[in-house]
């Protein structure tokens, strides 16, 4: 997988899924239709579909998962070798969202400060999509 670098502020996620499909930035912001708006997660879900790709919202509670008095579930999930998109809290606009790509062993930043692969550690995570291809796919577009 080629590591790409997001083209402005907005189009983190627009990158990450780029990488993923192994299409080009600017394939992305055409297919949105316009490259003045942040994409939203209906969108990504879509773009990735027309490319075989799926995200998943599939969770296993291996010793089960305990709902709060709040209606939460708190949950914990492997992520080694697992690639998957993720929400993060921005590290350059507080209180904003950023998108990176995991692809099951490092963090691929579109970032233009961030250079190279990255640690997981060094995230805020607020969501995973742990991506649904087959393992040829897979192989095909660098994913494992």
């Amino acid at each position: 997988m080629i590591p790409l670098t997001q083209i402005d502020d907005h189009t983190c996620l627009h990158t990450c899924l780029a990488m993923i499909a192994g299409t080009t930035v600017q394939e992305v912001v055409e297919w949105l239709g316009s490259p003045d708006r942040a994409m939203n997660s209906e969108e990504a879900i879509l773009y990735l579909a027309q490319h075989g790709i799926f995200l998943a919202t599939y969770f296993y509670c291996r010793d089960g998962a305990e709902v709060t008095e709040d209606f939460t579930i708190e949950l914990r999930s492997p992520l080694a070798g697992h690639p998957m998109l993720l929400t993060v809290k921005s590290q350059r606009f507080p209180g904003k969202l950023h998108s990176v790509f995991w692809t099951g062993k490092e963090v691929l930043d579109p970032s233009p400060l961030r250079k190279g692969p990255q640690k997981i550690e060094d995230y805020e995570v607020t969501e995973f999509w742990p991506l649904l291809v087959t393992e040829k796919q897979a192989e095909g577009r660098g994913l494992v």
